[in-house]
Protein backbone atom coordinates (compact mmCIF):
# COMPACT_ATOMS: atom_id res chain seq x y z
CA UNK A 1 0.00 0.00 0.00
CA UNK A 2 1.73 3.38 -1.38
CA UNK A 3 1.08 6.52 -3.63
CA UNK A 4 1.25 5.20 -7.45
CA UNK A 5 2.63 7.46 -9.58
CA UNK A 6 1.52 7.72 -12.94
CA UNK A 7 4.77 6.64 -15.10
CA UNK A 8 5.86 3.50 -15.11
CA UNK A 9 8.83 1.13 -15.90
CA UNK A 10 9.37 -1.81 -18.23
CA UNK A 11 12.54 -3.92 -18.81
CA UNK A 12 14.14 -2.92 -22.06
CA UNK A 13 13.41 -6.70 -23.41
CA UNK A 14 9.60 -6.23 -23.31
CA UNK A 15 7.31 -7.29 -21.04
CA UNK A 16 4.51 -5.95 -18.92
CA UNK A 17 4.79 -2.35 -17.64
CA UNK A 18 5.95 -2.56 -13.49
CA UNK A 19 3.97 -0.14 -11.77
CA UNK A 20 6.26 2.95 -10.18
CA UNK A 21 5.51 4.14 -5.91
CA UNK A 22 6.72 7.22 -4.74
CA UNK A 23 5.63 5.78 -1.15
CA UNK A 24 5.68 2.17 -0.28
CA UNK A 25 4.44 2.11 3.71
CA UNK A 26 2.71 -1.19 3.85
CA UNK A 27 2.79 -4.46 2.08
CA UNK A 28 -0.67 -6.48 2.65
CA UNK A 29 -1.32 -10.00 1.90
CA UNK A 30 -3.82 -13.09 3.23
CA UNK A 31 -3.07 -16.42 4.11
CA UNK A 32 -4.45 -19.58 5.39
CA UNK A 33 -5.13 -19.31 9.40
CA UNK A 34 -3.62 -22.96 9.57
CA UNK A 35 -0.34 -21.14 8.51
CA UNK A 36 1.49 -19.21 10.52
CA UNK A 37 5.62 -19.39 8.47
CA UNK A 38 6.33 -17.41 5.96
CA UNK A 39 9.19 -16.60 3.90
CA UNK A 40 8.89 -12.59 2.18
CA UNK A 41 11.83 -12.48 -0.38
CA UNK A 42 12.76 -8.88 -2.01
CA UNK A 43 15.00 -8.55 -4.81
CA UNK A 44 16.85 -12.02 -3.84
CA UNK A 45 16.98 -11.55 0.11
CA UNK A 46 15.10 -14.56 1.81
CA UNK A 47 13.69 -12.53 5.23
CA UNK A 48 11.07 -14.01 7.99
CA UNK A 49 7.94 -12.27 9.09
CA UNK A 50 9.47 -12.19 12.35
CA UNK A 51 12.73 -9.50 10.32
CA UNK A 52 9.40 -7.05 10.06
CA UNK A 53 7.22 -5.29 12.20
CA UNK A 54 3.74 -6.02 11.24
CA UNK A 55 0.08 -6.90 12.15
CA UNK A 56 -2.34 -9.44 11.58
CA UNK A 57 -6.07 -9.09 11.32
CA UNK A 58 -8.10 -12.45 11.41
CA UNK A 59 -11.64 -12.62 9.96
CA UNK A 60 -13.09 -16.13 8.57
CA UNK A 61 -10.89 -18.78 8.26
CA UNK A 62 -8.04 -15.75 7.20
CA UNK A 63 -5.47 -13.60 8.21
CA UNK A 64 -4.14 -10.64 6.81
CA UNK A 65 -1.11 -9.62 7.25
CA UNK A 66 0.06 -5.92 6.74
CA UNK A 67 3.60 -5.26 6.95
CA UNK A 68 5.50 -2.09 7.61
CA UNK A 69 7.69 -1.61 4.88
CA UNK A 70 9.35 1.92 5.98
CA UNK A 71 12.59 1.31 5.64
CA UNK A 72 12.81 -0.67 1.78
CA UNK A 73 15.26 1.20 -0.21
CA UNK A 74 14.74 2.70 -3.62
CA UNK A 75 15.11 0.73 -6.47
CA UNK A 76 13.34 -2.15 -9.10
CA UNK A 77 12.06 -5.20 -6.55
CA UNK A 78 10.79 -8.23 -7.12
CA UNK A 79 8.71 -9.32 -3.57
CA UNK A 80 7.58 -12.73 -3.13
CA UNK A 81 5.60 -14.22 -0.21
CA UNK A 82 6.38 -17.84 0.34
CA UNK A 83 4.21 -20.17 2.98
CA UNK A 84 6.18 -22.41 4.75
CA UNK A 85 5.40 -26.13 6.15
CA UNK A 86 7.84 -29.09 7.62
CA UNK A 87 7.61 -30.59 4.22
CA UNK A 88 6.70 -27.73 2.00
CA UNK A 89 7.25 -23.85 0.42
CA UNK A 90 4.59 -22.27 -1.15
CA UNK A 91 4.87 -18.86 -3.24
CA UNK A 92 2.26 -16.46 -3.05
CA UNK A 93 1.93 -13.19 -4.80
CA UNK A 94 4.83 -12.90 -6.54
CA UNK A 95 4.83 -8.96 -7.56
CA UNK A 96 7.28 -6.65 -9.26
CA UNK A 97 7.32 -2.95 -8.55
CA UNK A 98 9.40 0.25 -8.28
CA UNK A 99 10.13 2.64 -5.11
CA UNK A 100 10.89 5.95 -5.89
CA UNK A 101 10.42 8.52 -3.78
CA UNK A 102 12.12 11.66 -4.96
CA UNK A 103 10.22 10.97 -8.46
CA UNK A 104 9.45 14.59 -9.86
CA UNK A 105 8.57 15.42 -13.38
CA UNK A 106 8.45 19.55 -14.34
CA UNK A 107 7.28 20.22 -17.97
CA UNK A 108 7.09 24.08 -19.11
CA UNK A 109 5.89 25.61 -22.32
CA UNK A 110 2.75 24.68 -24.05
CA UNK A 111 1.68 21.67 -27.07
CA UNK A 112 -1.31 24.21 -27.63
CA UNK A 113 0.62 27.41 -28.36
CA UNK A 114 4.26 26.33 -29.06
CA UNK A 115 4.11 22.75 -30.25
CA UNK A 116 6.46 21.80 -27.34
CA UNK A 117 6.90 21.13 -24.32
CA UNK A 118 9.92 20.63 -21.55
CA UNK A 119 10.92 17.99 -19.52
CA UNK A 120 12.89 17.63 -16.22
CA UNK A 121 12.56 14.38 -14.37
CA UNK A 122 14.61 13.93 -11.09
CA UNK A 123 14.45 9.89 -9.43
CA UNK A 124 16.08 7.83 -6.65
CA UNK A 125 16.90 5.69 -9.70
CA UNK A 126 18.84 8.26 -11.40
CA UNK A 127 22.32 9.90 -10.18
CA UNK A 128 21.49 13.36 -12.44
CA UNK A 129 18.16 14.74 -13.37
CA UNK A 130 17.09 13.61 -17.44
CA UNK A 131 15.94 16.43 -19.50
CA UNK A 132 13.99 16.25 -22.61
CA UNK A 133 11.79 18.42 -25.49
CA UNK A 134 8.73 16.82 -25.96
CA UNK A 135 7.26 18.04 -29.68
CA UNK A 136 3.44 17.82 -30.75
CA UNK A 137 4.85 16.83 -34.00
CA UNK A 138 6.00 13.10 -34.47
CA UNK A 139 5.05 13.34 -30.97
CA UNK A 140 6.05 10.22 -28.67
CA UNK A 141 6.46 9.24 -25.31
CA UNK A 142 9.65 10.63 -23.27
CA UNK A 143 11.75 7.19 -22.16
CA UNK A 144 14.33 6.95 -19.93
CA UNK A 145 16.97 3.77 -19.71
CA UNK A 146 18.76 3.04 -16.56
CA UNK A 147 20.55 -0.19 -14.99
CA UNK A 148 19.19 -1.84 -11.83
CA UNK A 149 20.97 -4.68 -10.17
CA UNK A 150 22.65 -5.27 -13.70
CA UNK A 151 19.15 -5.40 -16.02
CA UNK A 152 18.26 -2.69 -17.90
CA UNK A 153 15.12 -1.04 -17.57
CA UNK A 154 13.35 2.12 -19.62
CA UNK A 155 11.90 4.68 -17.33
CA UNK A 156 8.24 5.69 -19.08
CA UNK A 157 7.12 9.43 -18.34
CA UNK A 158 3.84 9.85 -18.13
CA UNK A 159 3.47 14.07 -18.79
CA UNK A 160 0.17 16.16 -18.05
CA UNK A 161 -0.59 16.73 -21.88
CA UNK A 162 -4.46 16.65 -23.35
CA UNK A 163 -3.82 14.87 -26.04
CA UNK A 164 -5.84 12.90 -28.86
CA UNK A 165 -5.61 10.51 -31.93
CA UNK A 166 -7.81 8.73 -34.46
CA UNK A 167 -7.03 5.19 -35.78
CA UNK A 168 -3.37 5.85 -34.88
CA UNK A 169 -2.56 8.84 -36.67
CA UNK A 170 -1.21 11.53 -35.19
CA UNK A 171 -1.65 13.60 -31.98
CA UNK A 172 -3.59 16.27 -31.66
CA UNK A 173 -4.86 18.65 -28.63
CA UNK A 174 -7.78 18.69 -26.97
CA UNK A 175 -8.67 22.16 -28.81
CA UNK A 176 -8.29 20.91 -32.41
CA UNK A 177 -11.58 19.47 -33.62
CA UNK A 178 -12.15 16.15 -34.91
CA UNK A 179 -14.37 15.96 -38.39
CA UNK A 180 -16.82 13.41 -38.95
CA UNK A 181 -15.39 12.32 -41.73
CA UNK A 182 -12.40 11.18 -40.43
CA UNK A 183 -14.08 8.67 -38.16
CA UNK A 184 -15.00 5.45 -39.17
CA UNK A 185 -17.52 2.76 -38.91
CA UNK A 186 -14.99 0.74 -36.24
CA UNK A 187 -13.15 4.23 -35.80
CA UNK A 188 -10.72 4.27 -32.22
CA UNK A 189 -10.36 7.38 -30.65
CA UNK A 190 -6.83 7.36 -27.92
CA UNK A 191 -6.50 9.37 -25.20
CA UNK A 192 -3.00 10.05 -23.61
CA UNK A 193 -1.99 9.28 -19.86
CA UNK A 194 -5.31 9.78 -18.57
CA UNK A 195 -7.81 7.32 -16.17
CA UNK A 196 -10.80 8.34 -17.71
CA UNK A 197 -14.11 6.79 -16.41
CA UNK A 198 -15.58 7.17 -19.66
CA UNK A 199 -16.77 9.95 -21.99
CA UNK A 200 -19.77 11.75 -22.51
CA UNK A 201 -21.51 12.93 -25.55
CA UNK A 202 -23.47 15.96 -25.45
CA UNK A 203 -25.04 17.89 -28.00
CA UNK A 204 -24.99 21.96 -29.24
CA UNK A 205 -27.55 22.77 -26.85
CA UNK A 206 -25.92 20.89 -23.96
CA UNK A 207 -28.23 17.70 -23.53
CA UNK A 208 -26.76 14.66 -23.13
CA UNK A 209 -27.12 11.84 -26.15
CA UNK A 210 -24.31 9.36 -25.45
CA UNK A 211 -21.87 7.74 -23.20
CA UNK A 212 -18.75 6.23 -24.45
CA UNK A 213 -16.75 3.90 -22.16
CA UNK A 214 -12.90 3.63 -21.74
CA UNK A 215 -10.22 0.84 -22.14
CA UNK A 216 -6.60 0.64 -21.35
CA UNK A 217 -5.02 0.70 -24.57
CA UNK A 218 -1.06 0.30 -24.26
CA UNK A 219 1.28 1.89 -22.05
CA UNK A 220 -0.70 5.65 -20.53
CA UNK A 221 -3.62 5.20 -23.20
CA UNK A 222 -7.30 4.56 -23.08
CA UNK A 223 -8.87 3.83 -25.85
CA UNK A 224 -12.57 4.08 -26.95
CA UNK A 225 -14.90 3.05 -30.46
CA UNK A 226 -16.27 6.09 -31.30
CA UNK A 227 -18.43 4.85 -34.60
CA UNK A 228 -21.52 6.04 -32.83
CA UNK A 229 -20.64 9.05 -33.36
CA UNK A 230 -21.98 8.69 -36.88
CA UNK A 231 -25.26 8.53 -36.17
CA UNK A 232 -25.47 11.80 -34.87
CA UNK A 233 -24.20 13.65 -38.34
CA UNK A 234 -27.46 14.64 -39.60
CA UNK A 235 -29.01 16.51 -36.70
CA UNK A 236 -26.37 17.84 -35.14
CA UNK A 237 -24.13 20.43 -36.30
CA UNK A 238 -21.63 19.44 -33.86
CA UNK A 239 -21.26 17.42 -30.46
CA UNK A 240 -19.09 17.37 -27.88
CA UNK A 241 -17.00 14.38 -26.01
CA UNK A 242 -16.45 15.61 -22.33
CA UNK A 243 -14.15 13.08 -20.90
CA UNK A 244 -15.55 12.17 -17.26
CA UNK A 245 -13.04 11.16 -14.12
CA UNK A 246 -15.50 10.37 -11.08
CA UNK A 247 -18.50 12.90 -10.97
CA UNK A 248 -16.36 15.85 -13.02
CA UNK A 249 -16.43 16.44 -16.57
CA UNK A 250 -12.86 17.71 -17.77
CA UNK A 251 -11.73 18.84 -20.84
CA UNK A 252 -13.82 18.73 -24.16
CA UNK A 253 -13.12 17.86 -27.95
CA UNK A 254 -15.87 18.87 -30.59
CA UNK A 255 -16.86 16.65 -33.14
CA UNK A 256 -17.65 18.91 -36.34
CA UNK A 257 -20.62 17.22 -38.28
CA UNK A 258 -20.99 20.62 -40.49
CA UNK A 259 -18.41 23.06 -41.78
CA UNK A 260 -19.11 26.55 -40.43
CA UNK A 261 -18.78 30.13 -40.25
CA UNK A 262 -19.40 33.49 -39.27
CA UNK A 263 -19.70 37.40 -41.19
CA UNK A 264 -17.02 38.38 -38.81
CA UNK A 265 -14.45 35.25 -40.47
CA UNK A 266 -14.78 37.12 -44.16
CA UNK A 267 -12.41 39.77 -44.93
CA UNK A 268 -12.25 41.89 -47.98
CA UNK A 269 -9.88 44.64 -50.15
CA UNK A 270 -11.28 46.51 -52.83
CA UNK A 271 -8.94 47.76 -55.51
CA UNK A 272 -11.46 50.48 -57.17
CA UNK A 273 -9.19 51.39 -60.54
CA UNK A 274 -8.70 47.43 -61.57
CA UNK A 275 -11.94 46.65 -60.35
CA UNK A 276 -10.82 44.10 -58.40
CA UNK A 277 -12.27 42.59 -55.36
CA UNK A 278 -9.70 40.11 -52.83
CA UNK A 279 -11.95 37.76 -50.29
CA UNK A 280 -9.98 36.25 -47.61
CA UNK A 281 -11.86 33.87 -45.46
CA UNK A 282 -11.81 30.54 -42.75
CA UNK A 283 -14.36 28.50 -41.86
CA UNK A 284 -14.34 25.41 -39.60
CA UNK A 285 -14.33 22.08 -40.79
CA UNK A 286 -13.37 20.30 -44.23
CA UNK A 287 -16.84 20.04 -46.06
CA UNK A 288 -17.12 20.74 -49.55
CA UNK A 289 -17.49 24.46 -49.63
CA UNK A 290 -17.83 26.98 -52.59
CA UNK A 291 -18.41 30.47 -52.66
CA UNK A 292 -20.88 32.25 -54.65
CA UNK A 293 -21.10 35.75 -55.70
CA UNK A 294 -24.68 37.72 -56.85
CA UNK A 295 -24.98 41.07 -58.39
CA UNK A 296 -27.88 43.54 -56.87
CA UNK A 297 -30.78 41.45 -59.21
CA UNK A 298 -29.45 38.26 -57.41
CA UNK A 299 -27.87 37.33 -60.63
CA UNK A 300 -25.15 34.90 -59.96
CA UNK A 301 -21.92 36.07 -61.35
CA UNK A 302 -19.03 33.65 -59.45
CA UNK A 303 -18.68 30.67 -58.50
CA UNK A 304 -15.44 29.34 -57.00
CA UNK A 305 -13.97 25.69 -56.63
CA UNK A 306 -13.81 23.55 -53.48
CA UNK A 307 -11.94 25.95 -50.59
CA UNK A 308 -9.93 25.12 -48.43
CA UNK A 309 -10.74 25.94 -44.79
CA UNK A 310 -8.67 28.98 -45.05
CA UNK A 311 -7.31 31.32 -47.91
CA UNK A 312 -8.25 34.09 -50.07
CA UNK A 313 -9.22 34.83 -53.80
CA UNK A 314 -9.81 37.48 -56.45
CA UNK A 315 -12.81 38.71 -58.57
CA UNK A 316 -12.65 40.54 -61.46
CA UNK A 317 -15.24 42.86 -62.71
CA UNK A 318 -16.53 44.58 -59.65
CA UNK A 319 -18.45 47.58 -59.52
CA UNK A 320 -18.58 50.55 -57.31
CA UNK A 321 -21.53 51.55 -55.39
CA UNK A 322 -23.07 48.31 -56.32
CA UNK A 323 -24.83 45.89 -53.80
CA UNK A 324 -23.12 42.49 -53.70
CA UNK A 325 -24.35 39.06 -51.72
CA UNK A 326 -21.51 36.74 -51.24
CA UNK A 327 -22.67 33.37 -50.10
CA UNK A 328 -20.63 30.56 -48.70
CA UNK A 329 -22.34 27.55 -49.64
CA UNK A 330 -21.59 23.70 -48.31
CA UNK A 331 -22.25 21.25 -50.68
CA UNK A 332 -24.13 17.79 -49.59
CA UNK A 333 -22.85 14.54 -50.68
CA UNK A 334 -24.30 11.22 -50.95
CA UNK A 335 -27.86 10.58 -51.17
CA UNK A 336 -27.81 13.98 -50.39
CA UNK A 337 -25.68 15.00 -53.82
CA UNK A 338 -26.31 18.35 -55.10
CA UNK A 339 -28.30 20.42 -52.41
CA UNK A 340 -26.26 23.37 -50.91
CA UNK A 341 -26.34 24.82 -47.35
CA UNK A 342 -25.70 28.69 -46.39
CA UNK A 343 -23.20 28.82 -44.13
CA UNK A 344 -22.20 32.35 -44.73
CA UNK A 345 -23.63 35.17 -46.14
CA UNK A 346 -22.19 38.86 -46.41
CA UNK A 347 -23.77 41.59 -48.23
CA UNK A 348 -21.54 44.51 -49.35
CA UNK A 349 -21.18 48.17 -50.91
CA UNK A 350 -17.73 48.88 -52.46
CA UNK A 351 -16.79 52.75 -53.09
CA UNK A 352 -14.30 54.51 -55.16
CA UNK A 353 -13.17 57.46 -53.11
CA UNK A 354 -13.17 59.42 -56.20
CA UNK A 355 -16.17 58.85 -57.55
CA UNK A 356 -18.13 60.16 -54.40
CA UNK A 357 -18.29 63.71 -54.74
CA UNK A 358 -21.66 64.71 -56.48
CA UNK A 359 -23.53 61.50 -54.63
CA UNK A 360 -25.83 61.20 -52.35
CA UNK A 361 -26.64 58.36 -49.95
CA UNK A 362 -30.12 57.71 -47.41
CA UNK A 363 -29.20 57.96 -44.14
CA UNK A 364 -31.31 54.41 -43.01
CA UNK A 365 -29.89 54.48 -39.31
CA UNK A 366 -28.69 56.38 -36.48
CA UNK A 367 -26.58 54.93 -33.58
CA UNK A 368 -26.07 56.94 -30.02
CA UNK A 369 -25.68 56.07 -26.85
CA UNK A 370 -28.06 56.40 -24.27
CA UNK A 371 -27.63 56.25 -19.88
CA UNK A 372 -29.53 53.54 -18.26
CA UNK A 373 -28.98 52.59 -15.03
CA UNK A 374 -25.27 53.91 -14.42
CA UNK A 375 -23.48 53.10 -17.38
CA UNK A 376 -24.51 54.09 -21.17
CA UNK A 377 -26.00 51.38 -23.78
CA UNK A 378 -25.95 51.55 -27.37
CA UNK A 379 -29.15 52.19 -29.06
CA UNK A 380 -30.15 52.57 -32.70
CA UNK A 381 -33.05 54.42 -34.24
CA UNK A 382 -34.08 53.95 -38.45
CA UNK A 383 -33.85 57.32 -40.31
CA UNK A 384 -37.04 57.83 -42.39
CA UNK A 385 -36.25 61.22 -44.52
CA UNK A 386 -32.36 62.06 -44.37
CA UNK A 387 -29.79 61.92 -47.22
CA UNK A 388 -26.42 62.77 -46.88
CA UNK A 389 -24.26 64.78 -49.91
CA UNK A 390 -20.99 64.65 -50.59
CA UNK A 391 -19.49 67.61 -52.05
CA UNK A 392 -15.35 67.39 -52.38
CA UNK A 393 -12.91 65.07 -51.43
CA UNK A 394 -10.03 65.93 -47.94
CA UNK A 395 -8.50 62.73 -48.07
CA UNK A 396 -8.74 58.88 -49.10
CA UNK A 397 -11.44 58.32 -46.58
CA UNK A 398 -12.60 62.17 -45.76
CA UNK A 399 -15.13 64.66 -47.44
CA UNK A 400 -17.19 66.95 -46.63
CA UNK A 401 -20.69 67.50 -47.14
CA UNK A 402 -24.32 68.28 -46.34
CA UNK A 403 -27.23 66.76 -45.02
CA UNK A 404 -30.60 67.38 -46.79
CA UNK A 405 -33.96 66.47 -46.06
CA UNK A 406 -36.02 64.79 -48.56
CA UNK A 407 -39.97 64.83 -48.54
CA UNK A 408 -42.03 63.81 -51.48
CA UNK A 409 -39.78 65.67 -54.36
CA UNK A 410 -38.40 68.25 -52.10
CA UNK A 411 -35.09 68.52 -51.25
CA UNK A 412 -33.96 70.59 -47.70
CA UNK A 413 -30.68 70.70 -46.90
CA UNK A 414 -31.06 71.27 -42.99
CA UNK A 415 -28.92 74.55 -41.90
CA UNK A 416 -26.04 73.55 -40.15
CA UNK A 417 -24.68 73.70 -42.93
CA UNK A 418 -21.23 71.91 -44.24
CA UNK A 419 -20.17 68.62 -42.31
CA UNK A 420 -16.95 66.33 -42.08
CA UNK A 421 -17.72 62.85 -43.71
CA UNK A 422 -15.44 59.72 -42.27
CA UNK A 423 -15.73 56.23 -43.83
CA UNK A 424 -14.68 53.64 -41.45
CA UNK A 425 -15.99 50.23 -43.32
CA UNK A 426 -18.99 48.58 -43.25
CA UNK A 427 -21.35 47.71 -39.74
CA UNK A 428 -22.59 44.25 -39.58
CA UNK A 429 -25.14 44.39 -41.68
CA UNK A 430 -22.85 45.40 -44.55
CA UNK A 431 -23.96 48.90 -44.90
CA UNK A 432 -21.73 51.77 -44.84
CA UNK A 433 -20.52 52.86 -41.88
CA UNK A 434 -20.48 56.68 -41.82
CA UNK A 435 -18.54 59.40 -38.82
CA UNK A 436 -20.40 62.65 -39.58
CA UNK A 437 -19.54 65.93 -37.39
CA UNK A 438 -19.68 69.49 -37.47
CA UNK A 439 -16.46 71.48 -36.41
CA UNK A 440 -15.56 68.01 -34.11
CA UNK A 441 -19.02 67.71 -32.58
CA UNK A 442 -21.22 64.46 -33.23
CA UNK A 443 -25.08 65.77 -34.81
CA UNK A 444 -27.86 65.78 -32.81
CA UNK A 445 -30.88 62.95 -33.37
CA UNK A 446 -34.27 64.61 -33.45
CA UNK A 447 -36.81 61.62 -32.71
CA UNK A 448 -40.01 63.61 -33.46
CA UNK A 449 -38.81 63.98 -37.08
CA UNK A 450 -36.82 60.52 -36.86
CA UNK A 451 -34.20 62.31 -38.17
CA UNK A 452 -30.96 64.72 -37.69
CA UNK A 453 -31.42 67.49 -35.90
CA UNK A 454 -31.43 71.04 -37.22
CA UNK A 455 -29.54 72.24 -34.53
CA UNK A 456 -26.26 71.66 -32.45
CA UNK A 457 -27.70 73.08 -29.39
CA UNK A 458 -29.99 70.71 -27.69
CA UNK A 459 -28.91 69.82 -24.31
CA UNK A 460 -31.69 66.92 -24.40
CA UNK A 461 -31.07 65.31 -27.66
CA UNK A 462 -29.01 62.26 -28.17
CA UNK A 463 -25.29 62.67 -30.07
CA UNK A 464 -25.29 60.28 -32.95
CA UNK A 465 -21.94 58.64 -32.68
CA UNK A 466 -22.15 56.98 -36.42
CA UNK A 467 -24.88 56.62 -38.80
CA UNK A 468 -25.43 53.58 -41.47
CA UNK A 469 -26.27 54.42 -45.21
CA UNK A 470 -28.19 52.70 -47.59
CA UNK A 471 -27.91 52.77 -51.75
CA UNK A 472 -27.53 55.87 -53.11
Amino acid sequence: MGVLADSCVVEASGGANIPVYTDVSLYVFESDDAVENFEINISGKSLRLDDFEYTVVKRRGFRKYIIDMGHLSPGVHDLCVFELSDSSKKKLLPEMFVYDPELSIKQSGSMEDEGLVSVVMKSSLFSAPSRAEIALEGFSEMRVDFMSRGRRYTYKIALDLDLYRIDERSWRCFSKEIWIGDVANRGKLELYNANYDGINVVDGRGRLVDQLSCRSAHSFHQAIEIGSLLSYKTGNDFVVLRPVKGSRQVGRIVVRNKSCMKPDDVGFAFDAVNRKLCIGWRYMGQGDVALVAKDSEGREFYRSDRLDSEGELNILGVMPFERYTFSFVERARGLMLGRERTMCEVTRIFFSWEGLPGRAFRLKTAHFMQYRRDHFVPRSTLLEHDYVMFERQIDNDKFVGYIYRQKGRMKNPLNIGLVDIEICGCASDGLPKLFITKDGDGLLLDKDETGVLDSLTNPSAFVVTYFTSAEH
